[in-house]
């Protein structure tokens, strides 16, 4: 178990300074209305990119606490966010988990198995937040408060 652990540790710290200070990886996804979704459409915006599970325990806490106040605190201030969906391409599955938690308003994209290996998805919640030209500012593993998101995203909005 220990070491179990100790491997995890040490692929958490790579995947933090591998993509940190990088480029996000571009994508071409579909969202939950079954339109397309580039990573250029962020571009000119600090940008959101929730990575979650609809069965994630953690994340039916996460987004509809924190995300939700992070999103509609800034989503009038050149500012995006999307929630990443890993683990189902069902627009009604999706649907009724953001009726259930209460963000209907907060878009939702369907993360492929191409994207979770490029962007390092070793489990949800994972938050990326990247800056006006793309750039990968900060990656957060699990729940993050809308305090610890909203004194980043302050920093890069101005």
């Amino acid at each position: 178990m220990r070491n179990k652990i100790i491997t995890l540790l040490i692929l958490i710290t790579l995947t933090y300074a591998y993509g940190k200070g990088l480029r996000a990886p571009y994508f071409k996804l579909i969202d939950e209305n079954g339109k397309v979704v580039k990573l250029t459409d962020f571009k000119g915006y600090v940008t959101l990119l929730v990575f979650c599970k609809t069965t994630c325990k953690v994340c039916k806490k996460y987004i509809p606490h924190d995300v939700k106040y992070i999103y509609r605190k800034y989503k009038d201030k050149n500012f995006k966010t999307a929630i990443m969906v890993m683990d189902t391409v069902s627009p009604q599955k999706v649907k009724r988990m953001k009726q259930e938690l209460g963000i209907e308003e907060i878009p939702c994209i369907f993360a492929t198995e191409e994207i979770l290996r490029k962007y390092r998805i070793l489990g949800s919640p994972t938050t990326f937040l990247l800056d006006k030209d793309l750039t990968i500012k900060r990656i957060f593993f699990g729940r993050q408060s809308y305090k610890e998101l909203e004194r980043w995203i302050k920093k890069y909005l101005k």
